[in-house]
């Protein structure tokens, strides 16, 4: 046997043993998963898989249906009790949770790591798993008691070790709808809502995105958001923030309503009819057909927020639009974690995008050449400017999720404890004079 034939053979034979060595550990994970759901055996599991969070009450506690509280930003924070099977987050081939068999897929290492291929990435029903939530307040009392479907939810943020939840109620499961959770809120019941991290922002303690959209006058078209501290199978996960998904209601859906996000096809038919309108339609008539179009309330109102707050992941991201059968579009704001990246420079109002152009900012522009538009916006930012709300939110905020501090820096580790506070002073610091800043940037289209 030549000495070719001898390195193969023992390449070969490495190989193998690989490959059993790769079966047995599945083996062994996939059937320690399924034991770690049985809390009788908690002193067994938690001491070789410490890593993984055990379960030690039932999958699927009896609910009470306790309904009908909000949760206060006054008070306390909330406490979240999530509850589900560690098999069904954390399994090679089922767990929504783990980077499992779909990260050996065919996978794109060239792109940034967050975006390669993993079980946390994959979507719909089959990729939910079963499981039972609790809201508990200050006092201790259960203000929910309620078996769900969650899953992973998000984009980028899926692939960050602290993940958000989708918490999906179905019938199935126990209730269709679930009455809000939010003060003052327009709308009774949601179908979803998020356990969301802080996006770009993870481990942090304080979103951004949630005490702006606190801050904001108008509630019917923004992501209403609570801090909670959740208790994922017991195990303490920090602070995340309860936030509605924004879906079409009942009446909405019977009526043609469609709800288009920037990665449909409809959105991009959307943005390809706002550039018709911007170049070729004469400015006469740019009013009147912008109008028939648009909800323009809604769009100024986008306008406004993401360009005073400098949200650098405006328009690719960050909206919604709901489009009526008659294909008016209505305009949402979502996320704004990444708000304070883009400054107002002193270049002017347009600079703030001028590396990012868009189709909003174009017919913006164009849009406040006519009079009647320009003096309702100016009116907006004079009657909206968010200034002392949102100072007072961000004290609030820091008032209520300070003695958290310490809880979130020692689970995740991605910021310190002076690092998170530094943070909000910088928030502060960035907002102030804001408003005289837009408003003389503004003045160029007198």
């Amino acid at each position: 046997m030549t000495k070719n034939n001898i390195s193969q053979n023992k390449r070969l034979r490495f190989f193998i043993k690989l490959l059993v060595f790769f079966v047995l550990f599945i083996v062994l994970h996939e059937g320690i998963l399924k034991l770690s759901d049985v809390s009788s055996i908690k002193a067994l599991v938690q001491p070789i898989f410490t890593y993984y969070p055990v379960s030690v009450r039932p999958i699927f506690p009896k609910p009470n249906h306790g309904r009908g509280e909000s949760l206060n930003l006054s008070s306390s924070i909330p406490k979240v009790h999530l509850t589900t099977s560690n098999y069904g987050m954390y399994s090679f081939f089922n767990g929504i949770s783990a980077l499992g068999i779909n990260f050996l897929m065919p996978n794109e290492f060239s792109r940034a790591w967050w975006n390669w291929n993993a079980n946390y990435h994959q979507r719909g029903k089959k990729w939910e798993r079963p499981a039972n939530l609790k809201v508990q307040d200050s006092k201790g009392r259960f203000l929910l008691d309620e078996n769900l479907g969650i899953r992973i939810n998000g984009n980028t943020s899926r692939a960050f070790p602290q993940k958000s939840f989708r918490l999906c109620f179905r019938n199935k499961y126990g209730i269709e709808q679930m009455s809000s959770p939010f003060n003052n809120d327009e709308k009774s019941e949601y179908r979803t809502l998020v356990l969301r991290n802080l996006g770009a922002n993870w481990g942090n303690l304080y979103s951004i995105d949630a005490i702006i959209q606190e801050s904001i006058p108008r509630k019917d078209i923004i992501i209403r958001a609570v801090p909670v501290q959740l208790l994922l199978n017991d195990q303490d996960w920090g602070v995340y923030y309860l936030r509605n998904k924004i879906e079409l209601s009942v009446d909405e859906q019977r009526q043609g309503t469609k709800l288009i996000k920037p990665s449909t096809s409809e959105y991009k038919k959307l943005i390809d009819n706002l550039y018709v309108l911007v170049s070729e339609m004469d400015d006469s008539l740019f009013y009147s057909m912008a109008n028939r179009q648009l909800d323009l309330e809604s769009f100024s109102y986008m306008i406004f927020i993401h360009t005073l707050f400098g949200n650098k992941d405006w328009p690719r991201g960050n909206m919604a639009v709901k489009l009526s059968a008659e294909r008016k579009a209505k305009f949402y704001i979502k996320d704004l974690d990444l708000a304070f990246t883009l400054e107002l420079s002193k270049g002017g109002f347009k600079d703030l995008y001028a590396t990012n152009s868009n189709v909003f900012f174009e017919l913006f522009l164009k849009l406040m050449r006519n009079r009647q538009f320009r003096n309702q916006y100016m009116s907006m930012v004079e009657s909206y400017f968010v200034e002392d709300c949102f100072e007072n939110q961000l004290d609030q905020y820091r008032n209520r999720l300070s003695p958290k501090t310490e809880i979130q820096t020692n689970r995740w580790g991605r910021y310190s404890i002076k690092e998170i506070d530094t943070y909000l002073f910088s928030v502060r610091d960035s907002f102030e004079f804001r408003k005289s800043k837009y408003i003389d940037y503004l003045e160029q289209y007198n």
